[in-house]
């Protein structure tokens, strides 16, 4: 389905809230652009749509998407549609042409990928400023290491397994709406544990995880529980991202069960291999110390910059 086949996206300069009907437009974009960033399928843009007050609008042969975070205005790079055709130029000339027609509202583009960055500097490096943002990038793995974590690099992975698996029978299932729904009682647990934290961010976080667990088979998504004891241990979510790419939104589990984490990031990792694929994109680490440290810890087999950007004053 192109744009031009929607009609609940208006033309700019309006916008309309996101919505599980707009999901045909994005699959079939994103299907022709095979994007490597993790905020490029609707899965994510869905569960986010309220945390980021997101917004469509129809902008020439482009689906321009609006957000807030933190109070202040953003945009995220423009979706070509199936009205124009897929090259770097053509979105780096409508992104520059959506922050122009912005620019008094100090916008900025955030989590465009490198391509993107790349055009907009052959294009556009007289009025756009461009800034990696190292906050976003995406770290992505080879699934076949998270799947067999061999070697000496994996060798504290692999003892936290073999201790989960030592100490507790345990019952693997894959992700279903109905099993998604049981997951819920772990995200909730999960959130009661973080709220102190950070606070809004953990709000936020957990809206949009119960978002994908509650409309797991709407979205096509896909993921794998562990049961210890009847109850969820742990669970994950994930989402084609492209034909090589499962990008996993969600990775969940009871801490309190040493080697659950390990356990079901490999057994998601060995499910990602069944299904055919290369690589695992695990998001970004958001700039947190802890959190990067915990990705690095496995190794990715590559990141995926992101930049941020803005017209010149």
């Amino acid at each position: 389905m192109s744009l031009s086949d929607n009609k609940n996206v208006p033309h700019f300069p309006a916008f309309t809230p996101l919505s599980q009907g707009h999901k045909k437009i994005f699959d079939d974009a994103y299907a022709a652009l095979n994007p490597e960033t993790s905020e490029f399928c609707f899965g994510y843009l869905y569960s986010w749509r309220n945390p980021l007050v997101l917004g469509l609008s129809r902008f020439g042969g482009h689906i321009l998407i609006r957000g807030r975070i933190s109070g202040a205005d953003f945009l995220f790079p423009p979706v070509p549609s199936g009205m124009t055709a897929v090259s770097p130029e053509s979105t780096a000339r409508a992104c520059v042409d959506a922050l122009l027609a912005l620019k008094g509202k100090k916008m900025r583009m955030i989590c465009a990928a490198q391509y993107l960055a790349d055009a907009t500097r052959r294009i556009a490096g007289d009025v756009a400023d461009i800034l990696p943002q190292r906050e976003y990038f995406d770290y992505v793995y080879r699934s076949r290491d998270l799947a067999d974590l061999a070697g000496d690099r994996y060798q504290s992975k692999r003892n936290f397994v073999n201790r989960f698996k030592k100490n507790h029978a345990f019952e693997y299932r894959l992700l279903d709406a109905a099993t998604a729904g049981i997951c819920l009682g772990l995200q909730k647990k999960w959130k009661g544990m973080k709220l102190y934290d950070a606070p809004e961010s953990i709000l936020d976080e957990d809206a949009a995880a119960r978002e994908l667990l509650e409309n797991f088979g709407a979205l096509n998504l896909c993921g794998c529980a562990i049961f210890v004891g009847g109850e969820v241990a742990a669970f994950s979510v994930g989402e084609r991202l492209n034909r090589d790419t499962l990008v996993m939104h969600l990775e969940k589990a009871d801490t309190s069960f040493a080697g659950s984490y390990q356990t079901m990031s490999r057994l998601s990792a060995q499910r990602a291999v069944e299904m055919g694929y290369t690589y695992i994109n695990k998001e970004e680490d958001l700039g947190l110390a802890n959190l990067r440290k915990a990705k690095m810890s496995y190794h990715p087999a590559k990141m995926v910059s992101k930049y941020e950007i803005r017209v010149k004053e």
